[in-house]
């Protein structure tokens, strides 16, 4: 049960430890989260940081900022968001993937996806 307990948390958790620390680091990062932000709400809690390493992005949002939200609108709001941070994103050229993910702040640097999309960049340029 650990397990199958570990594999449902820890992509959405240790991906937002990888991206929740980096954006007030990289000002390419901030500006993507701005525009992110600015796509959702301004209220909306956006935390974006590198998957991997700077070929890929991860923008996790707070699930409060997508209401009842059913999966088609989901994918949709999540391809819009990626669509925008890929054009944000000042090093886009060297960008292979963005994943949006929707889920809830567990505590400083911990965050629960419970919806994921992820989005090649050829895909949203």
């Amino acid at each position: 049960m650990k397990g199958a307990f570990r594999a449902l948390l820890a992509p959405g958790i240790l991906g937002c430890l990888v991206a929740c620390g980096s954006s007030a680091r990289d000002p390419a990062l901030a500006a993507v989260e701005s525009a992110v932000r600015a796509q959702v709400g301004t209220a909306a809690v956006v935390n974006v940081g590198f998957l991997r390493d700077s070929t890929g992005l991860q923008i996790d949002l707070k699930e409060t900022a997508l209401p009842d939200t059913g999966e088609a609108t989901f994918a949709r709001v999540a391809h819009e968001v990626a669509t925008v941070a890929v054009r944000r994103f000042a090093k886009r050229a060297t960008l292979d993937i963005v994943m949006v993910s929707a889920g809830e702040v567990l505590g400083r640097g911990v965050f629960r996806a419970v919806r994921q999309r992820t989005f090649t960049a050829a895909e949203l340029r």
